[in-house]
């Protein structure tokens, strides 16, 4: 007993180092066991967690759909009309023919029958081309001129113009039809076509002889200065 208590006297030092070596490696070894439990415990609830977690989530609402903007309507079209003088501000001229540009002229084409004079139901009046005759109808251009009643429109506003007319002359010379070629409007070609009613003209001829024949005339209607 002595021996051993001079032994631990002696040598109490080290023992100590000893010991506090060995609880030093008994710690390190309970830790090192300790640690992975530890760590894969926290992993296990980490995991569990998750689980939980996405188990319970909730996706959010989808977004509202985008607002369809209708298209603005068309702007509305506004037309202006011009409105037209009432006095003739051109007169263009066009083959010596006068045009007032103010007011559009009548149909184009107007036939009218100056003298009612029906020929026989054997008898076929064939009207020869002007460019066939030898001897163009002689018409009284003086006394057609003196039955001219002037159009009133045409006077006030100073307009002059040409009626050109085709005629168709029988062979005594009567006019039996007449077609307005080009007319200014105004009231010129009615003009015109009242004028010739019951004129009577030296006939055309060809070869000698009278011959009905289709003739084209010039009516010039011209103010006094």
């Amino acid at each position: 007993m002595d021996t051993f208590i001079d032994f631990g006297l002696k040598h109490g030092r080290k023992v100590l180092i000893l010991v506090a070596a060995l609880v030093h490696v008994a710690f390190m070894v309970l830790v090192t066991i300790k640690l992975p439990s530890a760590a894969s415990a926290a992993r296990e609830a980490a995991e569990v967690f998750k689980m939980v977690d996405v188990d319970e989530f909730v996706p959010p609402p989808p977004p509202p759909p985008p607002k369809v903007r209708e298209p603005d309507p068309p702007p509305e079209r506004i037309v202006a009309v011009a409105v037209q003088s009432a006095t003739a501000s051109e007169i263009v001229e066009t083959e010596r023919i006068v045009v007032e540009v103010d007011e559009p002229p009548p149909v184009a084409e107007i036939r009218r029958e100056v003298v009612v004079e029906s020929a026989p139901a054997e008898e076929a009046i064939v009207y020869v081309p002007q460019h066939k005759i030898s001897r163009i109808p002689a018409i009284p251009a003086r006394r057609v001129l003196e039955r001219i009643e002037y159009p009133e429109l045409a006077a006030k506003q100073g307009v002059e113009a040409v009626v050109y007319l085709e005629l168709y002359i029988d062979k005594n010379g009567r006019i039996r039809d007449a077609v307005v070629l080009k007319d200014p409007g105004f009231g010129f070609a009615q003009a015109a076509l009242k004028a010739l009613e019951g004129i009577v003209c030296e006939p055309a001829a060809a070869n000698g002889e009278n011959v009905a024949v289709r003739f084209r005339y010039p009516v010039r209607f011209t103010l006094k200065r």
